[in-house]
């Protein structure tokens, strides 16, 4: 019958339209909601992420790009924009890009701030400072 449910086992209910077999499954009341690849950098990984950054000499960092605006899929990078300390190098700039992906698991972009130009205002307009 149309707008029926189909219970699942605890008194949760399917999606309207949701076949058997079918894995989808209404949220139970009570639980939390997923956490996105934006509260896992923003809650679990910030610490972590501050260590890496201040070990390669970045004086701050801000998550940007899809995952900052949440945009994201499963399979995006996450980008981040960096602030480097006089005498930063290269190297550093690599280290911390590695050190990101160690930590996340996933490919990284960090970009140097003061490589932005003023074409690049949208990247400081997404930027969510850790």
């Amino acid at each position: 019958m149309p707008g029926n449910r189909t219970p699942l086992p605890g008194g949760a209910a399917a999606p309207v339209g949701a076949a058997d077999g079918d894995i989808l499954q209404e949220q139970p009341v009570g639980y939390p909601e997923p956490m996105t690849r934006r509260d896992s950098v923003l809650r679990e990984h910030r610490d972590a992420i501050l260590a890496a950054a201040a070990a390669n000499k970045a004086t701050s960092i801000a998550l940007v790009g899809s995952v900052a605006r949440g945009e994201d899929t499963a399979h995006s990078d996450y980008d981040f924009l960096a602030n480097f300390a006089e005498g930063a190098s290269l190297f550093d700039h690599a280290g911390l890009e590695l050190a990101l992906e160690d930590l996340l698991g996933a490919e990284v972009d960090v970009v140097s701030r003061g490589g932005l130009k003023a074409k690049h205002g949208g990247i400081l307009a997404d930027a969510i400072p850790l």
